[in-house]
């Protein structure tokens, strides 16, 4: 009976210590298992503001630079009347234009010299039938301008003959229907001619008729000394502005006769004779200024 007894005690104190350890383990495996914080330290892996700098990374003054990226050399320019053909004069010192060649400016510019010497004329028939261009700039070196050289230029609207120039050939303006005003040193085709007429420069030898646009209302004398007989006759009955130069000292017979639109002008001091019928004809005229 006592063994008995010692048997179940000795197992009970076994049961015991069993039951003891189960506790120990489940309390151990519980404090493992709530230990979350101490793995799962937020604070340290959820520093955003370490890791997404956004100024260290998106530096753009520093990467994009316009001015440096949009310097693109500009082109040279174009030289003054490119294309143009010249030939050499006889003095072999100067030139002269001969065509239009394969410039395609429609505001045409000659260019006061060529090749290091100066362009002194423009060649007959030149600029003829030369229809796109609307206005061309004659340079102070040019002194003479053959015939026909603006023949038929129909989209020309103005010119200005240099004060330098003594010769202007026949029919340089003919046909060009579309003038309104010219700027010329003398009424004529040559400066000390005194039967020459602005006249001859809008002559047609096809039809032997002046051909003056109905278009052409004004004109300015710049450098003579006199305005020939019949100069302005007959044929600038359109004309409603004349201006004469300071210097001038003599108008002839009938010069500006028939000149049926012309409203006023101006008679510079320096006039000393003015010829038969100056003004025949002018029924618009009502004032005239000494």
């Amino acid at each position: 009976m006592k063994k008995t007894l010692l048997v179940f005690l000795a197992l009970l104190a076994v049961m015991l210590v069993f039951t003891a350890c189960g506790e120990e383990t489940e309390a151990t495996t519980k404090a493992d298992a709530t230990t979350v914080p101490a793995v799962t330290e937020v604070p340290n892996t959820t520093k955003a503001s370490v890791t997404t700098k956004t100024p260290t990374t998106t530096k753009l003054p520093d990467t994009i630079k316009a001015p440096d990226t949009t310097k693109v050399p500009s082109e040279p320019e174009k030289p003054v009347g490119e294309g143009l053909e010249f030939a050499m004069n006889q003095d072999r010192k100067s030139y002269r234009v001969v065509s239009i060649g394969e410039c395609t400016d429609k505001d045409l510019v000659i260019p006061s010299t060529y090749k290091g010497y100066p362009v002194t004329g423009i060649s007959a028939q030149a600029f003829k039938n030369c229809k796109k261009l609307t206005s061309i700039t004659i340079p102070d070196s040019v002194t003479s301008i053959g015939e026909k050289a603006f023949y038929a230029c129909k989209g020309l609207t103005s010119i200005t003959i240099p004060k330098g120039v003594t010769n202007i050939g026949y029919c340089a303006f003919t046909f060009c229907d579309n003038l309104s005003s010219m700027t010329i040193p003398f009424a004529g085709t040559e400066k000390n001619d005194k039967f020459t007429q602005l006249s001859h420069l809008f002559y047609d030898p096809v039809s032997c008729l002046v051909k003056v646009p109905a278009s052409l209302k004004t004109v300015v004398i710049t450098n003579t000394t006199r305005i020939p007989e019949h100069a302005f006759d007959n044929h600038f009955a359109g004309l409603t502005s004349i201006t004469l130069p300071d210097g001038i000292k003599s108008i002839g017979n009938f010069a500006f006769k028939n000149c049926a639109g012309l409203t006023s002008i101006t008679i510079p001091n320096s006039v000393t004779s003015i010829g038969v019928g100056a003004f025949s004809y002018c029924t618009g005229l009502t004032s005239i200024t000494f």
